[in-house]
C-alpha cells in the first residue's frame, strides 16, 4: 500500500470530530447515513459501527470486529475530548503574544507611589480603629449589672 493509494479521497473514512458529533447528535448520524446509497453498502447498511465509521457484513462480524483492538483503540481515542480552534491556534503560536513584553518606566513609579499612599492611608485607619476600640462609652446600656466589689488591700 504505498503512499499515493492512501491520499485518495475514496479511502478516506470519516475523522474523530465527524464521529463524536454523530456519537453526540444521533440526527447528523441518520443524515449522513442517509446521503449513502444503500445498495452499494454492505448488507444494505444494516450494520454499522459508529465509532469506527465501518459497515460490516453479519451481526457476528460486528461482535468480532467490536472485540477487536482497532475497535477498542478507536473507542479510546473518541473518549478524550476534541481539539478545539484556540488550542490548535495557540500550539501554532497565533493569537498569543510572543513578543518582549515591554515596561513603562513611568508606570512602574507611578504605580509605587500609589501603593506608598494606600499603605499610609490604611496604617492610619488601623490606628484610629485601634484608638476607638480603647475608648469606653458610658452612654451604652449594660445588659448585665455587676454589683460593686469592696476590695481590701493587704498591706
Amino acid at each position: 500500500m504505498g503512499p499515493q493509494r492512501l491520499r485518495k479521497t475514496r479511502n478516506r473514512t470519516r475523522d474523530l470530530d465527524q464521529i463524536s458529533t454523530d456519537i453526540l447528535q444521533p440526527r447528523r448520524l441518520q443524515q449522513h447515513l442517509s446521503t449513502l446509497p444503500l445498495e452499494d453498502l454492505p448488507a444494505l447498511g444494516q450494520h454499522y459501527c459508529t465509532p469506527c465509521a465501518k459497515f460490516l457484513e453479519t451481526p457476528h462480524a460486528l461482535a468480532h470486529h467490536q472485540r477487536s483492538k482497532t475497535h477498542k483503540k478507536r473507542v479510546k481515542l473518541l473518549k478524550e475530548p476534541a481539539y478545539s480552534h484556540e488550542e490548535a491556534n495557540a500550539a501554532v503560536g497565533r493569537g498569543t503574544d510572543n513578543g518582549v513584553f515591554r515596561v513603562n518606566p513611568e508606570d512602574v513609579i507611578n504605580r509605587i507611589a500609589r501603593d506608598r499612599v494606600l499603605a499610609k492611608q490604611t496604617a492610619s485607619t488601623k490606628e484610629s480603629m485601634s484608638v476607638d476600640m480603647d475608648v469606653e462609652h458610658t452612654d451604652a446600656p449594660q445588659l448585665v449589672e455587676t454589683p460593686p466589689v469592696d476590695v481590701e488591700e493587704d498591706l
